[in-house]
């Protein structure tokens, strides 16, 4: 489904979604520092993704990460 149609969604039938998330597809990205390389494949989400898959944080809260300086 093409991006801009979250918007869409919310505008016209948001009374028909609970919640509506825009997502990006798939892609694989490598984070390097020095010498060590990691992998791997994932998405970007609006804000209210953790919640629409029910992200189980392992330390810390939601709140702080949507407030994180990373996300702006």
């Amino acid at each position: 489904m093409p991006y801009y149609m979250g918007e869409v969604l919310r505008d016209q039938y948001g009374g028909n979604f609970k919640q509506v998330v825009k997502s990006s597809l798939d892609f694989n990205k490598v984070l390097t520092v020095g010498d060590k390389k990691l992998g791997k494949t994932g998405r970007f989400m609006e804000t209210g993704g953790p919640e629409l898959i029910d992200v189980s944080m392992l330390s810390g809260t939601r709140e702080a990460l949507l407030s994180s300086q990373w996300l702006r």
